[in-house]
């Protein structure tokens, strides 16, 4: 049986051609940051990233706030974990965490994101004063 080459060849250039059609996302790197200083949450500068740990993924999002806004709430926790899961392209992350201070991460005051956490139903259980969760307990709280 001889093959057709033109067959094979419409469908990968169909393929390719739907690929490039599709909506790209920005990496998160970028896009949590520009997010978190896009709301009205009083952030003046953020950072995000992945690390793995094994075979999971990790997300770590950071904030400096405005040391003449108000203190960040559990509501203000909720939005930001709404902006990072709406800014994650990756969908077998395991792990969020989120870390914040209010004025220059270096000699700024940490928030204590995981207090905040606690007010939200999840444990505290980041000594570093910082929010972490797993991944699907989060989405899971949003959509509620």
């Amino acid at each position: 049986m001889r093959l057709r080459p033109r067959p094979i060849v419409a469908l990968v250039l169909a393929t390719l051609a739907l690929s490039a059609c599709a909506p790209q996302r920005e990496p998160l790197d970028t896009a949590i940051p520009a997010a978190f200083l896009a709301s009205d949450l009083g952030i003046t500068a953020a950072e995000a990233g992945t690390s793995m740990d094994g075979f999971s993924l990790n997300v770590t999002a950071s904030a400096e706030f405005d040391p003449d806004a108000a203190a960040p709430s559990a509501d203000d926790l909720r939005t930001m974990l709404r902006l990072v899961v709406e800014n994650t392209p990756q969908n077998n992350v395991n792990t969020l965490e989120i870390y914040g201070s209010v004025g220059p991460y270096e000699g700024g005051n940490a928030i204590d994101f995981g207090a905040l956490g606690v007010e939200l139903g999840f444990e505290d259980d980041n000594p570093l004063s910082g929010f972490s969760a797993p991944w699907d307990d989060v989405v899971e709280l949003l959509d509620q």
